[in-house]
Formats: C-alpha cells, structure tokens, sequence
C-alpha cells in the first residue's frame, strides 16, 4: 500500500493495482513472526550528545508522501479563487440582459402596447396566471407598492394570458392602477420564459427592465408562488433611490 496525502489533510489508504509491476517476494513465516513486535523500543538511553534519541517510526509527519511535500494544515479551505460573489440584489441578473421582443398586445382598456411602451422609464414586467386568489397577492403586492415605484420613475406593467375584458373587470373590482396586458397567444411569456410546463398559464415571474426595454434582472416564481413585489421594490430603491 502507498499513503497520499489527500486535500482535505485527511490519510488516504490507496491499494496498488496489479499492473503497477511485479509484486515482492512474499516473507518466510519464520521472518515475518520474528518481525513481530521488533519496533524500537524507548530503553531510555541517550545519544552521544545527551540527548535521548527521538522515536519516528510511527510519526504521521515523517511518513512516505510519495515524494510530495505535505501542506501546512490551516484549518481554513483552499481557496480555488472561484468562490461566487453575492449578488447586491435580490433579483437574479441576466448576463446578458434580455432584450425586448416585438409584440403587440391590449391593456384593460383597449389600448394597444409594443414594445416601444417599455422605452423611457424602468419597468416591472411581471406575469401572472389568471385572476383567481393566488395571483391577486401579487396584484395587490404591486397595486399597495405602486406609489412608492412611481416616486422612483418605476411603472408597473402585469402580463396574463386572459382576456381584455376578465383584465378590466379584475382591475376595477380591485382598484388596480397600473396597466395589466393581455397576452393570449403567449407572445410575451414565451419570450421571457414564463410558460408553465403544466398548463397554459403562467409562472409568477417578475423581471425589472432599464428604461432601454431591456430586462436585466429576473425574480423567479412559480404555478402556486409568484415573486414577491417587495423585494424586487427594494432593488428598485437600491438601483434608483436617491442618496438623500
């Protein structure tokens, strides 16, 4: 057997292979029952110079490293130089950051919207799946936050695949504000990776745009759980609140 010194400043036991070469004789019975017990053993004498000679025959620092020299146990882990570096922000970045595909698509009040209505000003583009109860906490996340994304330039923009009109009923009994586009054919949530693999609905993605239409950051949903507008207000005040 060989003993190398493994990363983690642990003793590897490594079995030779057999075509690592010819293997040794093997020891005569007789030789190896009177190698039995013949370690040096401390008889308390000294050297020639006083001083008592010391045993390393069991010494794990002496040991055969196979030539390598052993590393000096830090108690920290190497560092690799690849160690990720956190994101200042919650949302995770997109490198490179998306641009906009052209579409055409009605807000609840029958007005149409390109690509250009994402031009001028930074935009929370977020998608939902339907008007049931699930996606209304994020309607009403984004509808109670909607003045203070305002007060940083921020317009909110909702995408779903339902109707113009379910959009303009949905939004007045709930008194929302911001504009909620109709995305049937799934223009847009194909081209920002929300389609549901389940169904036709969406995943709760939320993406924050720059005021070039390009989507730079993405909050990550699902079916049953949609991004949380507080977090990604908090970027927004990050990114575009003032210093005062």
């Amino acid at each position: 057997m060989t003993r190398l010194w493994g990363r983690s400043g642990v003793w590897v036991l490594a079995v030779a292979s057999a075509c690592a070469g010819p293997r040794e004789a093997p020891i005569p019975k007789s030789a190896a029952a009177d190698a039995v017990g013949t370690s040096p053993v401390d008889d308390g004498s000294v050297d020639d110079d006083g001083e008592r000679p010391v045993d390393t025959a069991d010494t794990a620092d002496t040991a055969d490293t196979g030539g390598l020299e052993r590393p000096e146990d830090t108690g920290q882990p190497e560092d690799s130089g690849d160690s990720p570096v956190e994101s200042p922000t919650d949302g995770v970045a997109l490198d490179p950051p998306w641009d906009a595909p052209a579409f055409s698509v009605f807000d609840q009040h029958g007005l149409v919207h390109t690509a250009e209505s994402l031009l001028g000003q930074p935009t929370v583009l977020w998608f939902f799946r339907d008007t049931a109860s699930a996606c209304t906490n994020d309607a009403c996340g984004y509808r109670d936050l909607q003045v203070e994304f305002e007060n940083l330039g921020v317009q909110i923009v909702a995408v779903g695949p339902t109707t113009v009109e379910e959009n303009a009923s949905w939004a007045e009994s709930l008194d929302y504000q911001y504009l909620i586009w109709s995305d049937p054919d799934a223009t847009l949530a194909a081209a920002y990776s929300a389609e549901s693999e389940f169904d036709e609905g969406n995943l709760r993605h939320a993406f924050l745009l720059d005021a070039s239409g390009r989507a730079f950051l993405r909050y990550e949903g699902a079916v049953s759980v949609g991004a949380d507008p507080s977090a990604v207000l908090a970027d927004c005040i990050a990114l575009y609140g003032s210093d005062d």
